[in-house]
């Protein structure tokens, strides 16, 4: 039995999106070897917790104390999962290339995902690990039978932030013939613009009865994504996509459909946890 530090951004949990999906998918797939203790910032001896783990796995990180790091960057079995980009403002971004680094393995979740992320930060001899989204056949396939009435707008996914391009795609709404329903993360809801209306938050793991209602599906990321699970669960439903940007689903050599139907990537996940050991 190992014991098995997690430390995480416990903001997913306010945020809901592919980050804390991921994560939940990720832990719930432990294997019986595994003792694991998932540690929130404010807990008062997460620093030493660090420094008596077997293994230590760092998601979001970047709410951690200094001491914390400095116990992450001494460890020698660290596996770093990449979800947030590290803003220069931000004051721990002063140890991001040091804590990727110096960890024993680093996954990301796509190759663009890992090609972005290291021209970024102009990172070296990084013990990159590309591992998929944990995707699941429900998050693309009706398990209730539920049928939504039938929607004649375009369905945009995506918190409502610049970095996913919101008012690109006001732009775009505003200057098109196709009316947008927009979901997600602080999306408003009621009318935003007379061609774009706020629907408010859809749980990506719940999301096929809401996206089967349009045939049409609109993505414009201002910054690389990740992953894009909207995308691809879009895509599996047979919408017809719009999209501008950079998304980690289609960097890929296979094809879609053939990463929808992948299986085993909380496996691997943990495969890669078991050879930091």
């Amino acid at each position: 039995m190992s014991h098995v530090v997690v430390l995480r951004d416990f903001s997913y949990t306010e945020r809901p999106g592919e980050e804390e999906l991921a994560i939940k998918r990720f832990m719930a797939a432990a294997p019986e070897w595994a003792d694991v203790s998932i540690q929130p910032p404010a807990l008062p001896d997460v620093e030493q917790q660090v420094r008596s783990a077997d293994i230590v796995i760092s998601f979001g990180i970047k709410r951690y104390t200094d001491q914390v790091f400095d116990a992450l960057l001494a460890h020698l079995r660290h596996v770093h999962v990449s979800q947030d980009w590290w803003e220069p403002r931000q004051p721990q971004s002063q140890h991001r290339n040091d804590i990727i680094e110096r960890a024993q393995a680093v996954i990301f979740l796509s190759p663009l995902h890992r090609d972005r992320y290291l021209r970024l930060y102009s990172l070296d001899a990084v013990p990159a690990t590309i591992i998929p989204f944990p995707i699941q056949t429900s998050d693309y396939t009706s398990q209730d039978g539920s049928v939504l009435e039938p929607q004649d707008a375009a369905l945009w996914c995506a918190p409502w932030h610049p970095d996913y391009g919101n008012d690109i795609m006001l732009r775009w709404a505003s200057e098109g013939d196709t009316p947008v329903h927009a979901c997600g993360l602080a999306v408003p809801e009621g009318d935003i613009i007379p061609a774009v209306r706020g629907i408010g938050p859809v749980a990506l793991d719940a999301a096929v009865p809401t996206f089967k209602q349009y045939q049409k599906f609109a993505f414009f990321p201002r910054t690389p994504t990740p992953f894009g699970l909207p995308v691809l669960i879009a895509y599996m439903l047979g919408l017809e996509i719009t999209y501008s940007g950079e998304i980690g689903c289609m960097s890929w050599r296979c094809s879609l459909e053939e990463l929808a139907w992948a299986s085993g990537a909380s496996e691997r996940f943990w495969s890669v946890v078991r050879q930091a050991a």
